[in-house]
């Protein structure tokens, strides 16, 4: 009697994995998973407290199984040992964004172009950089708003400056409306060869557009730049329009808001040429607003923001409908037209660094959780366990309750499975199942 109710159970079993395979449902890595392991690396830390393997294999370990409290001292003394590992780096900074350190987790991500072009937590280390700056921004805009009235009588520093998107005037909408971002992006890039400048992150500026409901229109006029400006703690803020006419004549007028000086004062410069001078006429731009800055640049400030980035009309536009779509939090999207503009021009390097950025982030995107998956998808800490088989086992034993309750000689003792004796796989066979079919494919991420 006892081996139908084993059999039955088995069975059971199986069933269960083939649905859960059916319909996609993953198993949470559980701590018990590596009990042997945790045991071992504390055993071994116990004779040697700094030995890094150990402290950066258990760290990894309590961090992706939910016990980030727990990793993180240990991943912070063996990142003090090897501060270049990037596993040790990454997971610090997991750990460290779930203990809310945000701060913290921000620099460690930030040190990604230090790692090692071939590692696989470089790749995840940048995309969470680049998606915990968002978050961050998110919350201190929020953090503002919430108490705006108290920012009316802080002083705002004139080397703070804000760009916004040109807001697009002309007709063939679709086809234009986009250069608008991709404008600003090159004079904030341009802006940032100015040492003495600080450019507010494009990222912050586009949280700031959500949560005032401007969304992909991105038009601050001199009228309410004071406000935005305030709001991002920037003393300079840069808007304006542009049209582009049927005869392919281009016009862009930008305005320059003075927050810093007391009363906000405006002034506006203009250029007018063929869309075929667009680079030429957006360096003139850039030339015209520091002047009305009062800054005078050393020739190599100047040599680098005469450098035009791209040539290629068709490329720059759809760079500038990636960033678009980035900015709209489409990162997939955004990634496929980086990479459309980089096949169009290879040496625009601006849309190949955003593919790479914002491919990184697409992957990396969400919950903390959802990075540490991606982390061990690259490289899975070295525990010496099986991770398979001690699931499996937990799972039999679930099934098995429900159907014939726990016994004393049903070939189980604890949840842990570490005194289970019973081999499933033997246990299928024997009940007419000799293999398992093969997983369902993994659906493309979104789905």
């Amino acid at each position: 009697m006892r081996h139908l109710f084993r059999q039955g159970k088995t069975v059971a079993l199986v069933a269960v994995l083939a649905l859960t395979g059916c319909m996609s449902i993953r198993l949470d890595e559980n701590l018990a998973d590596y009990a042997e392991s945790v045991a071992e690396y504390r055993q071994t830390l116990a004779g040697d407290e700094d030995n890094f393997e150990a402290l950066r294999e258990l760290g990894a370990i309590f961090v992706r199984t939910q016990h980030p409290a727990e990793g993180y001292p240990l991943l912070q003394r063996a990142h003090e040992l090897r501060p270049e590992d990037p596993k040790t780096t990454l997971y610090l900074g997991l750990a460290a964004e779930s203990t809310e350190r945000s701060q913290e987790a921000l620099a460690l991500y930030a040190r990604y172009p230090e790692m090692p072009l071939r590692s696989s937590f470089r790749r995840v280390m940048q995309g969470r950089y680049q998606w915990l700056v968002r978050e961050v921004a998110r919350q201190e805009v929020q953090a503002r708003l919430a108490d705006e009235a108290a920012l009316a009588n802080v002083a705002l520093e004139a080397d703070v400056v804000a760009v916004f998107p040109l807001a697009y005037q002309g007709g063939q909408e679709d086809q234009f409306a986009a250069l608008g971002r991709g404008l600003a992006e090159m004079v904030s890039i341009d802006l940032t060869n100015i040492e003495r400048l600080q450019v507010v992150e494009r990222a912050r500026i586009q949280v700031l557009l959500d949560e005032l409901a401007l969304g992909q229109s991105g038009y601050v006029d001199p009228s309410t730049a004071p406000r935005a400006g305030r709001l991002l703690g920037a003393g300079q803020v840069i808007g304006g329009t542009f049209s582009v006419l049927s005869d392919n004549s281009l016009r862009m007028d930008a305005a320059l808001v003075n927050l810093a000086g007391g009363t906000p004062g405006s002034e506006v410069t203009s250029q007018t040429g063929t869309l075929d001078d667009l680079f030429q006429l957006q360096k003139a731009l850039v030339f015209a607003l520091l002047s009305e800055m009062g800054i005078e640049l050393t020739p190599a400030e100047r040599n680098q923001i005469e450098r035009i980035p791209t040539q290629n009309l068709q490329a720059f536009l759809a760079f500038s409908r990636g960033l678009q779509m980035e900015d709209a939090g489409q990162f997939e999207q955004a990634a496929s037209l980086y990479e459309q503009a980089s096949q169009l021009d290879p040496g625009f390097n601006a849309a190949s660094g955003r593919q790479e950025s914002v491919s990184s982030m697409s992957a990396t995107a969400g919950s903390t959780q959802d990075a540490v998956r991606t982390a061990a998808q690259g490289a899975a800490p070295t525990a010496r366990v099986n991770i398979v088989s001690n699931r499996v086992q937990r799972l039999a034993q679930s099934v098995g309750a429900s159907i014939v309750g726990r016994s004393s000689d049903s070939g189980s003792s604890t949840t842990d499975g570490t005194d289970d004796q019973r081999q499933p796989a033997a246990e299928a066979s024997n009940a007419g199942v000799t293999t398992l079919p093969d997983p369902p494919a993994v659906p493309p991420r979104g789905n």
